[in-house]
């Protein structure tokens, strides 16, 4: 009986041990689902619902479609700031060239300036030299003229003095001459001094003739003739100084045309000293013989 009695303790704890067993096995099998069950929530947890939905469409299309824009409105932006900053080098360009241009400009400008001042400067200095040439000639040809008249009323006296000497054998006229139209008479003496006044007038011209050839003058003898003074060396003895004046001036134009145009038609000029010919005189002074 005793016996029976332990067995039924050991069947009864084995049956404990038993249901413990399964218990926890049961237990386990809650705390840690099956390998489908376990998989199946891996998916679920790794994937996104696929019905989940965006405005724009699913998620994996929205936010494709999305970045897409995004890009795009980045190269738009880039593409903008691009078209600026080029816009800005050309501007930069372009205001640099017309900087350049202008500063070329005022360069050019004031090159010219310069040079037309300085032309000017030029012309003025060559019209200064010009008008201070002319006038040392004029003054030297006045000179030589004053010169030349003390030296002919010298001889002009000698010749008076060595004539007086024989005056009395001389007064009587001899001669005729014709003066604008008029004839008058005179001495000996007085056609030398007729001959005297024409060779001195012919001898001066041609002189006052060559010096405005070379100096670019224009011709015109009246002008020249103007520088002579003092009654052109003549002294007043026995003919009038009117007319003596007159054939001087007769000489005169003869010389200025032969000496400004360098020819011989009225007289010759050898060893620097211009000559009337004889026989052009004569013409000049109308002189004939009275007896």
């Amino acid at each position: 009986m005793k016996y029976i009695r332990v067995l039924s303790g050991t069947a009864a704890l084995l049956l404990v041990a038993s249901v413990a067993q399964a218990q926890r096995g049961r237990d386990d099998r809650r705390g840690q689902p099956d390998q489908h069950q376990q998989q199946h929530q891996d998916q679920h947890v790794q994937t996104p619902p696929q019905n989940q939905q965006r405005p724009s469409g699913n998620w994996r299309g929205g936010e494709s479609e999305q970045r897409g824009v995004d890009r795009t409105r980045d190269d738009q932006s880039r593409a903008d700031q691009a078209r600026a900053d080029q816009a800005r080098a050309d501007q930069a360009r372009a205001d640099q060239a017309r900087a350049e241009q202008a500063r070329a400009d005022q360069a050019r400008a004031a090159a010219e300036q310069n040079q037309r001042r300085a032309a000017q400067q030029n012309d003025q200095w060559r019209d200064r030299q010009q008008n201070q040439a002319r006038q040392r000639d004029q003054l030297e040809r006045a000179q030589r003229a004053q010169q030349q008249a003390e030296l002919e009323r010298e001889r002009q006296a000698q010749l008076n003095r060595a004539y007086d000497r024989d005056r009395d054998a001389r007064l009587g006229y001899a001669y005729r001459y014709n003066i604008r139209g008029v004839y008058r008479e005179t001495s000996q003496y007085g056609a030398d001094v007729l001959r005297q006044a024409v060779n001195q007038g012919y001898e001066q011209g041609y002189r006052a003739g060559s010096i405005d050839r070379d100096d670019g003058a224009p011709a015109n003898f009246q002008r020249a003739l103007d520088f002579e003074t003092d009654g052109f060396g003549y002294t007043g003895a026995y003919v009038p100084q009117s007319d003596y004046s007159y054939y001087f001036s007769e000489g005169f134009q003869r010389g200025y045309d032969d000496g400004y145009w360098n020819r011989s038609q009225y007289g010759t000029f050898l060893n620097g000293k211009a000559a009337i010919l004889g026989a052009i005189a004569l013409g000049i002074i109308g002189l004939t013989a009275i007896h």
